[in-house]
């Protein structure tokens, strides 16, 4: 099931070393539109460029590193299915067929969720009154066909290094 969907956009450059670790008990697929996206999840550093989406794990510590003029979308899901473990924090890059489905997830999924504030703070989203059981499974199923579509193999992860230490 869908979670939540949201999207951002960062016109300049920035370097985010304040940022707290954040570990979710779901899925999330970073999907980076345009620009430039780095984090870190247990350690590892991935570096993502436009047309690129990183599937993060359930129970993972992530870290965002930087972004440079980024359009970023995030697709939280829960999925039980043991074919997930190939996409466990690995980089894909997202094919024109792969960019509709993500537009009708993003499309729907900014009329279905609604923010949840504490504050100054974005603590998440909650599925809004008006929203239909009939856009919630149109959202999943364009998930599920994106899922599927993905290759079977996956090239090996690429090792990055900082130019600084996230424990500084």
């Amino acid at each position: 099931s869908v979670i939540d969907v949201y999207s951002f956009s960062m016109t300049a450059d920035s370097l985010l070393r304040e940022n707290p670790l954040v570990v979710y008990d779901y899925w999330q697929m970073i999907y980076v539109e345009r620009g430039e996206y780095t984090c870190s999840i247990d350690g590892d550093i991935f570096f993502l460029r436009g047309g690129q989406a990183l599937f993060c794990e359930p129970g993972g510590t992530r870290y965002v590193v930087s972004q440079k003029d980024a359009k970023i979308s995030f697709i939280s899901f829960r999925c039980q299915a043991a074919d997930m473990k190939q996409f466990s924090n690995r980089i894909v890059s997202i094919t024109l067929q792969q960019r509709a489905l993500l537009a009708r997830i993003f499309t729907i999924g900014d009329e279905a969720f609604v923010d949840i504030p504490d504050g100054q703070l974005l603590v998440g989203q909650q599925v809004g009154k008006h929203t239909t059981l009939r856009n919630l499974q149109i959202m999943k199923n364009a998930l599920e066909l994106l899922l599927l579509e993905l290759p079977d193999e996956l090239p090996p992860p690429v090792e990055t290094t900082l130019p600084f230490s996230l424990t500084e």
